[in-house]
């Protein structure tokens, strides 16, 4: 996980030094990998019982699509977007195929953005990062003065916003992510920091 170097096979070639892992998963029959390939600027999610990678395309009219979790079953969430952050948005891929999920009401879709990094084994839970891009206004019902950043829940295509964490001196995570990082057990539950 994090910045890991990775050896995995494409139909169009090896991914080698050109791409990265950022998260693993699996039981029993299969331990998958989801990284970024900089070459196609694509997520991608390797299966080690198949020795096979699968492209996963960002949404349509978006040049990148970027991983950050995958669960048990290669449910794979990261976002889509042009690569500068700004209106990006929290995507889930269930057999590579990507699944848009939104922005929480009120947030300005041109700037403002989320980013899934983990996901429940059934796949209907997503928790990750809301970051806003403008000041004092409200997202729900809560108001925004100048944050930049703020934990979400998604389930069901509804999002929830939640506190920030304290800040964790032994995370790996920049300030300013860490304190709004946050991961799920299988079954949804919200767990902890991801470091």
């Amino acid at each position: 996980p994090g910045s890991t170097p990775i050896l995995a096979q494409t139909s169009s070639g090896p991914i080698g030094l050109r791409g990265f892992a950022y998260d693993a998963g699996g039981t029993g029959g299969d331990t998958w990998i989801c990284g970024f390939d900089r070459t196609s600027n694509s997520a991608f999610l390797y299966s080690r019982a198949s020795n096979s990678t699968l492209l996963l395309p960002p949404l349509p009219g978006d040049p990148q699509s970027t991983p950050r979790g995958v669960n048990v079953n290669g449910t794979v969430v990261g976002r889509s977007g042009d690569g500068s952050g700004l209106g990006a948005v929290a995507v889930r891929w269930t057999n590579g195929a990507p699944s848009n999920l939104g922005l929480p009401i009120g947030a300005d879709a041109s700037i403002d953005s989320t980013v899934g990094y983990d996901i429940s084994a059934d796949d209907q839970v997503v928790v990750g990062v809301y970051s806003d891009r403008f000041l004092d206004r409200f997202v729900g019902s809560l108001p925004i003065y100048g944050a930049d950043s703020f934990p979400f829940l998604w389930r069901n295509g509804q999002y929830t916003l939640l506190p920030n964490l304290p800040h964790d001196p032994s995370s790996t995570l920049a300030p300013r992510e860490e304190g709004v990082a946050y991961a799920c057990s299988a079954d949804g539950t919200v767990t902890s920091r991801i470091k």
